[in-house]
């Protein structure tokens, strides 16, 4: 399954993409630094999480989007405010066809 994972940098997003290449997936991630993201056998994609031309870009292709955007560190509570990448996410999910969406 092809999976994009927002905030792949962070403590959570590392954890959630060590887990999806475990399982197999093949893992995309939308970052704006690349030079902080050192995983190999992902694929990497430039971009802001809050601007929807980047997350439709990158959504394009995928089956499954995971983010991990202001989560929390595992073992903290869970928070319910909505993600910065929320706004711009959903929508595009809608015109990329994505099947589904997730976050910590």
């Amino acid at each position: 399954m092809n999976v994009l994972i927002f905030g792949g940098t962070g403590k959570t997003g590392s954890l959630v993409v060590d887990r999806a290449l475990t399982r197999g997936h093949t893992v995309t991630v939308l970052v704006r630094d690349p030079l902080k993201f050192t995983r190999p056998n992902v694929r990497i994609r430039t971009g802001n999480a809050t601007n929807p031309s980047d997350v439709l870009a990158a959504m394009r292709g995928q089956h499954a989007v995971i983010e991990t955007i202001g989560g929390t560190t595992p073992g903290n509570p869970p928070t319910s405010k909505p993600t910065p990448s929320t706004p711009s996410s959903m929508p595009c999910r809608k015109r990329a066809r994505v099947a589904s969406s997730a976050s910590p």
